[in-house]
């Protein structure tokens, strides 16, 4: 798996591929943010996390959650390329849930060009039942490209997610506003329900951290819970996705993934 990184301690390799380029002022796509109903941000799930496996070499606020997502800058992968990994295995562990539906939430993996979910080139990755600390490793016959996808609320509704409808790392593949009718607020051109962050240089391999929002998050955005509404906390299920072999995180082993190697 192969992603743009931010951070000082991949600048080296960023200045020898010459690809180091200044922040620009907009957002490829801006995310409509709200409070928490757990009361738990999302930037404190993953500073906790990261804290706790890096005491000397992450601090609070190294990933920014509200800067530092996949699609935050030009030339991340957002629609055009769509983020996707390659690879013929990857682990993967929950870190936080805190929905509502965390006793029902199911997340898989599908590969790229079959976004529907009917037992072929997909499959499940976490059950309902799986909780905090669950790792499981997926392998596959010969390399694919893949992304992964949530079904929120298992086999029940979610709020604006009606059964069978599933949300999708690529955004491109979720509905546009409450129920498909149109976007209400920031981004209008498709609903993002995972947040990518790339803790590579942590891990010293390819290494993302996905931040799931369970509830259609083109509805409408209230301080507390609603049956129409939502609170775009993107805490809902907090997952690390990483090689399963020691890779280093310059190797193209994890994915040419051009969707995912940005410009800067």
């Amino acid at each position: 798996m192969h992603l743009r990184i931010r951070t000082i301690g991949a600048l080296i390799a960023l200045v020898a591929l010459g690809l180091v380029m200044a922040p620009p002022a907009h957002a490829v796509f801006d995310v409509s943010w709200g409070t928490s109903w757990d009361g738990v941000p999302l930037q404190d799930v993953i500073d906790d996390y990261l804290s706790t496996e890096f005491p000397t070499t992450y601090s609070p606020g190294d990933i920014d959650v509200l800067t530092m997502y996949e699609g935050y800058l030009p030339g991340d992968a957002d629609l055009d390329p769509v983020p996707y990994w390659e690879d013929s295995d990857f682990s993967g562990m929950i870190v936080e849930e805190l929905a509502g539906y965390q006793d029902n939430n199911t997340m898989g993996w599908y590969e790229i060009g079959f976004p529907e979910i009917d037992g072929f080139n997909d499959g499940v990755i976490f059950e309902g039942s799986d909780g905090v600390g669950t790792t499981k490793v997926i392998t596959f016959d010969t390399p694919i490209r893949f992304g992964f996808w949530l079904d929120p609320n298992g086999e029940l509704d979610s709020r604006g997610a009606p059964q069978p409808e599933r949300f999708y790392t690529d955004r491109s593949l979720n509905d546009i506003g409450p129920d498909g009718s149109g976007a209400i607020h920031p981004p209008e051109n498709g609903d993002p329900q995972c947040l990518i962050y790339n803790v590579s240089y942590l891990f010293g391999q390819p290494a993302y951290i996905l931040a799931w929002e369970d509830i259609d998050s083109g509805l409408e955005i209230t301080a507390t819970a609603g049956p129409n509404s939502t609170d775009n906390d993107f805490n809902d299920l907090v997952v690390l996705i990483r090689a399963a072999s020691p890779v280093p995180t310059e190797s193209d082993s994890w994915g040419q993934v051009k969707a995912l190697f940005g410009t800067r």
